[in-house]
């Protein structure tokens, strides 16, 4: 059984701006979550607790602590680097992958950047 906000979102996916936004942001947020979980997986193979990340990586543990377990994660990059590198993670970047199809043709086009991924 639906509940109301589930009646209400799919009568917003009905919109074509909001589903281009809402699919925008969950291949964003789909995509940090696979840096974190992987980066947790190669901290834990390589038995380091999260204050051993944050002496090798040169940061407060707090900051490692939050990277790995807040929700919603909004990493910033220099943190997800450093952390990479102390657990042995390298961060590799690809060609970038073609720009998303916009349903409107009024909708503003963007560059797109290199693509970073977990090597592994």
């Amino acid at each position: 059984m639906k509940t109301e906000f589930d009646r209400d979102f799919d009568g917003w996916m009905q919109d074509p701006e909001f589903a281009d936004g809402y699919a925008l942001e969950r291949r964003r947020i789909d995509a940090i979550d696979r840096i974190v979980h992987a980066l947790d997986a190669a901290r834990q193979e390589r038995g380091m607790t999260k204050a051993d990340v944050a002496r090798a990586a040169g940061l407060p543990a707090q900051s490692v602590r939050r990277f790995f377990t807040q929700s919603p994660q909004n990493p910033t990059l220099s943190v997800t680097v450093a952390i990479a590198s102390a657990v042995g993670q390298p961060l590799i970047t690809t060609e970038a992958a073609a720009p998303v199809e916009r349903r409107s043709p009024a909708a503003p086009t963007r560059a797109t950047a290199p693509r970073t991924a977990v090597a592994g």
